[in-house]
């Protein structure tokens, strides 16, 4: 499939959404909602409250990467990052759906890192950590310049904007370090992944600079939980799992799509599915030769034994599933789009207030 312009297709409605009982359950029991960027170019917010889904999108010029930190929520495109402090006070009384929400990230800042093609992020303190997928590297943006290179794997001789060997994923440890990442070939030309057997991804250990995983189909979404390690096997469609003590490794279960985005929320792990793109179609991934007609949707997934509690799909227009993040404590979420909704939001420590964006400025008093 071809990706229609993004303002040509309807964002997502609740009544589109499908989701059994066992997805609900898990985020109504969980109280928290999933922001889910998707393709083309919206932000949709799924939660779960007296036993149905809640279904908010926005429109987002071409989301990708998201990470929240509590606080503030990251949306990251091509060339920027989005920044959205989330709030609680200003839920209620907006203006566009007095009631409808408990809780709304306003848009407060914009990073422009130019041309970097940013796959996943990660909020540490005032800086952005980032899978920098098109000069393959994991880098750091702190708005003094646009990026700064941390780190980059063994076999890549130089940082170029060539998408050397996609680069694409990383995971941290409890404190902060980076300990893995995935990429989808040991490859050192300009786009050479794409030049290569599929089964040729591999996880990398940032701290030894070694590889201690190979032959993946396209991985992405790399984790650890309980030092356990989690990788996506899009081109398979697998959940794949890797004891860090006896570094053996296991495929758990096998979905019906192409996996990108993860998070666990509790003890189970949500995880994206997309159908198939154009541009896949020759590679003849093995995912799709038992899913030619696949959706996008979502899996709810028992971490411990890899059994499949619940789905949900998207509607037929979303025709990629980009990255999931997690916000508790929230049922209904929105995230404001002030171009679409023509409202300013202001909050203060003492009191909230929602603005026209039509209002006319103050005028300034006549110099003498």
């Amino acid at each position: 499939m071809s990706l229609p312009p993004p303002a040509a297709v309807p964002l997502a409605r609740a009544d589109q959404v499908q989701a059994d009982s066992g997805f609900v359950d898990v985020l109504d029991r969980a109280g928290a909602s999933l922001v889910v960027t998707a393709a083309p170019g919206q932000a949709i917010c799924i939660g779960a409250e007296g036993g149905g889904l809640t279904v908010d999108a926005t429109r987002i010029i071409h989301p990708f990467g998201t990470a929240f930190d509590g606080a503030r929520l990251a949306l990251t495109s091509r060339r920027t990052v989005e920044m959205y402090a989330l709030s609680r006070q200003l839920a209620a009384p907006y203006p566009a759906a007095p009631g409808r929400y408990d809780a709304i990230f306003v848009p407060v800042g914009n990073w422009r890192t130019g041309e970097c093609l940013l796959h996943e992020i990660h909020l540490d303190g005032p800086s952005i950590v980032a899978a920098n997928t098109l000069f393959s590297c994991i880098s750091r943006s702190d708005m003094r310049h646009s990026f700064e290179p941390l780190w980059k794997p063994p076999f890549i001789s130089a940082l170029m904007p060539e998408d050397r060997c996609h680069l694409n994923s990383f995971a941290a440890d409890a404190q902060g370090r980076i300990r893995f990442v995935t990429a989808f070939a040991e490859t050192d030309a300009r786009r050479g992944y794409r030049d290569v057997p599929l089964d040729s991804g591999v996880v990398i250990d940032v701290m030894h600079n070694t590889v201690i995983a190979k032959g993946l189909g396209m991985p992405h979404s790399v984790r650890v939980f309980d030092e356990t390690l989690f990788v996506l096997d899009s081109a398979t469609g697998s959940l794949w799992r890797m004891n860090l003590e006896t570094r053996k490794g296991e495929a758990m279960l096998r979905l019906p799509g192409f996996t990108r985005g993860m998070r666990r929320l509790g003890d189970v792990l949500i995880i994206g599915i997309s159908p198939l793109r154009d541009t896949a179609k020759a590679r003849e991934l093995p995912v799709f030769a038992d899913n030619p007609d696949c959706k996008a949707g979502l899996a709810a997934v028992d971490f411990h034994t890899g059994k499949v509690l619940g789905m949900l799909r998207l509607p037929e227009t979303i025709v990629e599933v980009l990255d999931i993040t997690i916000v508790p404590g929230a049922r209904r979420l929105h995230i404001q789009n002030p171009a679409a909704d023509n409202l300013v939001a202001i909050e203060t420590p003492a009191a909230v207030y929602w603005l026209s964006a039509e209002e006319p400025l103050p005028q300034l008093p006549a110099q003498s």
